[in-house]
């Protein structure tokens, strides 16, 4: 059965740390818009990049995480699929644990450079987005719950990754 997609817009910053984030999230939801045919629904209100320690961007990003982890919430128990242009990882701390409360052994195929998977203790950058799949998983308590299995996580084009967050991933079995 073929379920209707429903295009999530997060405009709220999330970590960002470059200008570009929030306006291509803009560029890519409009894109899938007038490809798919369908409405985008926004959230969150764009502000300023900075870079900021992962403590001060997560607290920042409080209401922007909430609201699209109740929008995946919503969109699955009416059983549409969420899309999500997002404007960084860090938006993986509130909607990966959502979507596995409700889609049972979860496969999460996380396609980046990077592996995401440091925690308040390994990072070195102290960048929100690269601690998101750990925080996901539960390895670390960001506040919005867990519940990935890191063991149905495929973490592919990765290329850059911490020593530190390299035995993470291993101990994890990603």
């Amino acid at each position: 059965m073929l379920r209707p997609f429903e295009i999530i817009l997060s405009q709220g910053r999330i970590g960002d740390r470059t200008d570009g984030a929030i306006p291509g999230a803009a560029a890519l939801a409009r894109a899938l818009s007038d490809v798919c045919g369908l409405p985008e629904r926004t959230l969150g209100t764009p502000e300023p990049a900075r870079i900021d320690n992962w403590d001060r961007a997560l607290q920042g990003a409080g209401q922007t995480l909430r609201d699209l982890a109740h929008a995946v919430d919503r969109s699955l128990i009416a059983g549409s699929l969420p899309f999500l242009a997002v404007n960084t990882c860090s938006a993986s701390l509130a909607t990966l644990p959502a979507a596995a409360r409700h889609v049972e052994d979860l496969i999460v195929l996380w396609i980046d450079a990077h592996g995401d998977f440091n925690t308040p203790d390994t990072t070195g950058s102290g960048y929100l987005g690269g601690m998101a799949l750990a925080g996901a998983s539960g390895i670390w308590d960001s506040g919005y719950g867990g519940g990935v299995n890191p063991e149905r996580t495929l973490l592919i084009g990765a290329r850059d990754i911490d020593s530190a967050e390299f035995d993470l991933l291993q101990t994890a079995k990603v």
